[in-house]
């Protein structure tokens, strides 16, 4: 908060720049513990690749799970295929929206001339 709006602006200024302030707090904890979380799980995954070669129990042919190939969620941008596939899902749902709109008008049209369309 700047020095001249603390001490000569309306008293609302304060209780809104504190509130910024607690929001701003809550989201960097709530990354922060994203982040953790995260670690957590690739910790997990990574573990549970190796357990059955330190268990003793684990018998003769335990389910293997893959070590994981790299961390999780390192912020990396999404791959050209799968924006693209994600574009092309896009213009598939415009288009069915389209089309949907364009045989509910049709339906309206024909209830408004008195004729039926089945």
């Amino acid at each position: 908060m700047p020095y001249q709006l603390f001490w000569r602006g309306p008293l609302e200024a304060f209780w809104h720049y504190r509130e910024k302030a607690i929001l701003e707090s809550r989201e960097k904890q709530q990354a922060t513990n994203f982040s953790a979380w995260i670690q957590g799980l690739y910790v997990r995954e990574a573990l549970g690749s190796v357990y059955h070669l330190f268990n003793a129990l684990a018998g003769k042919e335990p389910k293997i799970f893959p070590y994981p190939s790299k961390p999780f969620g390192t912020g990396e941008p999404e791959l050209p295929a799968q924006e693209e596939e994600r574009r092309q899902a896009v213009v598939q749902m415009i288009q069915e929206h389209n089309l949907l709109m364009k045989v509910i008008t049709q339906d309206k049209g024909a209830q408004r001339d008195g004729t039926d369309s089945m």
